[in-house]
């Protein structure tokens, strides 16, 4: 055979005649006309004539035509014959590869016609691979791009369906094939040249990565390939090529990065060969820049490069220096991939402290470098990606002790970073420092400080003994090792606590990220003693009213931990009453020193945990033997401590208050409470408990002493006479004796039947003290006091007690009344009778508990008191005593607050006394009287809504912040119109308390989710802002309205806003009033419409332009829409530019 086959480009170019003696097909048979039987007989014939002991027959034309006609016509033919010639070309391959290797091993070129027996075992070999190539492979590109323009299930379905015969394990034996016919011995002593023909090998390349686009998942056939390209590039030579089509693929196909990542780790782990790495990254940066804009091929890059870094990361330390020039690229995944480069190379493959080669640390050191600086990178993703991989570093302990206090403050600034995400990386990687940080497992600075003195000592001291010696001690160099290590665990320590306050800020962040992570960093720190967390505890105890649940389960599950965690493990001898004396010993040390927030919260958090029986009966019985003081060492701080967690308790079960009534009164309102006032008080608040379980003492009959509505105490119990001891006995100075007679009188009308004869018992007893008096009774007697006090807080629970009362008979009269009803079966208009003679008793009831209340302080015996107070509240030259004038102004409120007609009399003179006194605490008494009043008698109190101005700009932080609260409280609740009061509510955003700062941002966040409130009062609040009778700075007025302007987000509202604010150009008294205007124009976000709107109002501010303020304004809103401008604002907002620009250049003209 003379002529050489060579590999066409198209099938048919086999059927031309070539001039320079190719191959090429004679005889041509018309497959179509074939039926399947005469198909079968042309595939027996070849089969029979190629047999396996002569493969190279396939050269001859009475074998290789049919074959070639039928490939022509392959997508034609059935399942069946399309199975069979492909294994029977698979066999014979087979056949051919291992008869071209006997004949390569017995090769000679004396034997005669050698020349051509080679060229017809080199063609053999073309002719069965190309055969199999162009009928299965060719066909296989087919059925893939086939199935990716299929849209509809049931293609895609018929697609499947048409593969079947393809089976993986067909797949594997052709693949095999192919790879052994790559891996012959000298195989390319077959051609005449020191490669086979290049299409002969770019036929395996274009086979390997054929199958690599179809997402291959089969194991077996993934190696296949992967060796298949690896022999071509480590055998064949073929590493440009390959190198190339590496590039076109892992920038078209999304799946490739992972594809790749395993091929070049076969290269690597299979063949040694890691040269190929260097040549795709030289192939990579040259092309990275124009294809910046390719995002998929960015991606599936930076993909790759982390994938291959995983796996084979030593094999990527000579190639860094190929890798680091793309952190100079502007896509960010690729500087990301880069960092996770270095993070692996680092964490897996450079040796750690131990290894003290020069070079090794030399480039670790480089490598480290790389990473703090990246701290800094311009993109926040990057940045997240940095502190992730060092977050990786930490928990692999790669992290020299030389660089990891650095980065410890290099973590803190990003903690104050603007990104949300890059904030919570930084925590988490903080925690991870922190959990596995090389110091120790308690990181207090006293004890690092005192060994660190400890070691400069042992120096000072080998210093003087060695001060001859030339030669370096060793003990020296130990010493100077341990001095650097406690110098740096130091500085980590510091580092740590000085992240403490920002922490701390994060846990009132917006961002849930920010509160989780900060939350468990704290609770982290807390279990290694690091100094100063108590006040992010306190903090994070606040988060207990969050209304997001997640946040709230998390401080309840943090507060858990701490709560049942013993600072002391149990030993063998120890009971578990003292694990429950622990856990108790927990919760008591959470209310010392506690504020009453703190305290309030404490409440709200323990009594959650006992809703959900968190709390064991036997933590329970620790608690009382701690307040009973029946534990060794227990001091009375314990025991008030143990009183205060079980009141707590008793909010979700307060039988346990109901169980031990008899140890309250023993312990709890005996002599002690002239020693602490706090036991009293919350003795009667305890006591006060039992009213949330009085169903269940009605329906005991063994509690007797339960009777009454809704199973009050009868004023016989031993409980009300030691409270009515408490009150009228007590020797407390005044400021302790108010809030313990308060809930004495709470508990007394909370658990009495009959209170209003207690107290009117207490009334009459304070005032017979006064009488029995020979001497004239002084203006600031304590026991006149006392009788103003009880007199005032007795009528107010007397008014809550009668409504009670009132609640309860209609709940006894509707329950009577339904059961008539369920009874007796009577016709519809009895029930209608029924019905209406219920809405006429409840109209009565209403009218005599108006009626009651009126007289409650006009005829009766609290009456006959209101005389005296009001003498006292108005008379402040007559009566000196500011604590006895305090006292009569509450009771004149609570009076105010029991009756209309009362309030309506004496309401000048309470805004009188606001408005003279010089105590700041009156005036803060009063004004959250005032809200209780708002409440009450909202029609009363609005004619003198005005005058609430003047408290929040009162000289004292104090009555401003009470103020303020009132204030955000009525209007939350549309108690009051936000209108009147809301400019100087604005105000208060610039108030130098940052507390009242801070309330009246919470107070316009929330005020901005009541609809459309704050778009409605905005304009007045500018007009009065920027009016001369308002003490407003032009700093103040922007940071006011930045802070507003934050609320106006809909297109709607914006547009109306420019309209309005525009028409208020030509009322404005002077230029500041206009500036002020023009700036909040600024602070509005413009789309078109916007910009159409504000042209439309072309005529109401162009004379103003002049002024360069405010011309500035306006151009500055024509720049700030030109960054984020769509195509179809650039229009109008050229044309607002261009009138501001020939505005502007008349001006200059005009100077």
């Amino acid at each position: 055979m003379e002529n050489e086959f060579l590999f066409p480009q198209e099938l048919d170019d086999l059927l031309k005649e070539n001039v320079d003696k190719r191959y090429c097909v004679k005889k041509l048979i018309d497959i179509e006309k074939l039926s399947e039987k005469a198909l079968n007989k042309t595939i027996d014939g070849v089969q029979e004539r190629v047999s396996p002991k002569n493969p190279f027959e396939i050269t001859s034309h009475e074998n290789f035509d049919p074959l070639f006609s039928i490939l022509r016509r392959y997508p034609m033919l059935s399942d069946f014959a399309k199975q069979r010639l492909i294994s029977l070309l698979q066999d014979r391959l087979e056949s051919c590869i291992t008869k071209a290797s006997e004949f390569i091993r017995n090769f000679s070129t004396s034997e005669p016609k050698a020349r051509s027996t080679k060229q017809n075992v080199r063609n053999s070999l073309k002719m069965y691979i190309f055969s199999l190539y162009w009928c299965f492979f060719k066909n296989e590109v087919f059925l893939t791009s086939h199935k990716q323009a299929v849209k509809t299930k049931k293609r895609k379905a018929k697609d499947e369906a048409s593969d079947t015969w393809v089976s993986d394990t067909l797949k594997e034996k052709i693949l095999s094939t192919f790879l052994h016919a790559l891996e012959i011995d000298l195989l390319n002593q077959l051609w005449n040249m020191p490669q086979p023909e290049e299409n002969f090998l770019n036929t395996f390349s274009l086979v390997s990565f054929t199958m690599l686009e179809t997402q291959l998942k089969n194991k077996t056939l993934k190696n296949c390939v992967y060796n298949i390209i690896a022999v071509l590039t480590v055998k064949h030579n073929m590493s440009i090529s390959i190198t190339s089509s590496i590039t076109q693929y892992l920038f078209k196909f999304d799946h490739s990065s992972s594809i790749l990542a395993e091929l070049f780790e076969c290269f690597i782990q299979t063949y040694n060969h890691s040269q190929i790495i260097g040549h795709v990254l030289r192939e990579f940066g040259d092309i990275h820049s124009r294809e910046a804009q390719d995002l998929t091929g960015v991606k599936n890059l930076g993909s790759f490069l982390t994938e291959l870094s995983e796996k084979v990361p030593k094999s990527m330390i000579p190639h860094i220096r190929l890798i680091l020039p793309f952190l100079e690229s502007e896509a960010y995944l690729l500087r990301n991939a880069v960092v996770n480069v270095i993070g692996q190379i680092l964490n897996k493959a450079l040796t750690k402290e131990k290894d003290s080669h020069h070079d090794t640390t030399k480039m670790q050191d480089s490598l480290f470098e790389i990473l703090l600086a990246r701290f800094y990178d311009i993109t926040a993703y990057t940045r997240s990606k940095v502190l992730q991989v060092w977050n990786l570093l930490t928990v692999g302990r790669a992290i020299p002790l030389r660089f990891f206090s650095t980065v410890a403050k290099k973590v803190i600034e990003r903690i104050r970073d603007k990104s949300s995400h890059v904030r919570k990386c930084a925590i988490q990687l903080l925690s991870s420092m922190l959990q596995y940080n090389p110091y120790g497992p308690q990181l207090q600075v006293n004890y690092f400080q005192s060994k660190l003195e400890e070691v400069n000592k042992t120096r000072g001291s080998i210093d003087e003994s060695d001060r001859d010696t030339q030669d370096e001690d060793p003990e020296e160099v130990k010493q100077q090792k341990l001095s650097k290590f406690y110098q740096e665990s130091i500085s980590f320590i510091e580092h740590v606590q000085e992240s403490l306050p920002t922490l701390s800020c994060l846990l009132g962040s917006n961002c849930n990220s920010d509160v989780h992570e900060s939350i468990k960093f704290f609770m982290l720190a807390a279990s290694f003693l690091i100094e100063n967390v108590e006040n992010g505890f306190k903090k994070i105890l606040l988060l207990i009213w969050s209304r997001d649940n997640q946040i709230k389960e998390a401080v309840t599950d943090a507060f858990k931990r701490i709560i049942f965690t013993r600072p002391n493990k149990l030993n063998k001898t120890e009971s578990k009453s003292q694990e429950s004396v622990e856990i108790a010993m927990n919760m008591i040390q959470m209310t010392t020193d506690a504020s009453l927030a703190e305290l309030t919260s404490l409440e709200e958090l323990i009594t959650i945990l006992s809703k959900k029986n968190t709390m064991p009966p036997s933590v329970i019985q620790a608690l009382w033997d701690i307040f009973a003081m029946k534990i060794p060492n227990c001091t009375n701080l314990e025991s008030r401590g143990a009183l205060i967690v079980l009141t707590m308790i008793a909010n979700a079960k307060p039988e346990i208050i109901k169980n031990k009534i008899s140890t309250l009164l023993q312990l709890g309102l005996n002599e002690r409470c002239e020693i602490d006032e706090q036991v009293g008080r919350y003795t009667c608040i305890a006591l006060q408990k039992l009213a949330r379980n009085r169903d269940s003492f009605k329906n005991e009959n063994e509690s007797k002493d339960f009777e009454g509505i809704s199973g009050r105490l009868k004023t016989t119990h031993p409980v009300f006479e030691r409270l009515i001891r408490l009150i009228e006995n007590s020797q407390l100075p005044l400021s302790q004796w108010f809030p313990v007679s308060e809930q004495a009188l709470n508990s007394i009308f909370t658990l009495c039947d009959n209170p209003d004869h207690i107290a009117a018992q207490i009334i009459r007893t304070l005032s017979k003290r006064l009488t029995q008096d020979t001497t004239e009774v002084k203006n600031c007697s304590s026991d006149l006091t006392k009788l103003i006090f009880t007199v005032g807080h007795v009528a107010l629970k007397q008014l809550v007690h009668l409504e009670e009362v009132n609640i309860e008979l209609r709940r006894r009269r509707s329950e009577k009344s339904e059961s008539k009803r369920t009874e007796s079966k009577k016709n519809r208009e009895t029930i209608d009778d029924e019905m209406m003679m219920d809405g006429t008793a409840e109209e009565r009831d209403d009218e005599r508990l108006i009626k009651l209340e009126q007289d409650l302080i006009s005829c009766n015996l609290l009456g006959t008191y209101s005389p005296l107070i009001i003498k006292i509240a108005s008379s402040p030259q007559s009566f000196k005593s500011s604590m006895l004038r305090s006292a009569a102004i509450i009771a004149l409120t609570k009076f105010m607050c029991v009756s209309s007609k009362f309030c309506e009399t004496n309401m000048r003179l309470l805004f009188t006394i606001l408005k003279k006194s010089n105590d700041s605490t009156i005036r803060g008494n009063i004004m959250i009287s005032l809200g209780d009043l708002a409440i009450r008698f909202p029609n009363l109190i609005e004619p003198w809504t005005p005058s609430f101005s003047a408290l929040l700009h009162d000289e004292d932080p104090s009555v401003r912040k009470n103020s303020l609260l009132v204030l955000t409280h009525l209007m939350l609740n549309d108690m009051i119109k936000a209108k009147i009061l809301i400019s100087d509510m604005a105000i208060c955003l610039e108030d130098q308390d940052s507390r009242i700062s801070a309330l009246a941002k919470l107070f316009f966040h929330e005020l901005s989710a009541k609809g459309n409130t704050i778009y409605n009062i905005l304009p007045d609040v500018i007009s009065r802002l920027s009016s001369e009778d308002v003490v407003c700075s032009s700093s103040s007025f922007k940071t006011i309205m930045n802070q507003l302007f934050t609320y106006i987000q809909k297109e709607k509202q914006v547009e109306s806003l420019i309209e309005k604010l525009c028409q208020r150009f030509n009322v404005c008294k002077d230029t500041s009033q206009c500036q002020d205007i023009a700036y909040c124009l600024g602070l509005l976000n413009y789309n078109e419409k916007g910009l159409r709107k504000l042209l439309d109002m072309w005529k109401y501010y162009f004379d103003h332009l002049h002024d360069p303020t405010i011309l500035g304004h306006f151009q500055h809103i024509a720049n700030k829409s030109k960054k984020f401008a769509k195509p179809d604002m650039i229009t109008t907002i050229n044309e607002f530019h261009a009138k501001l620009l020939h505005k502007a250049n008349k001006k200059r003209k005009t100077e």
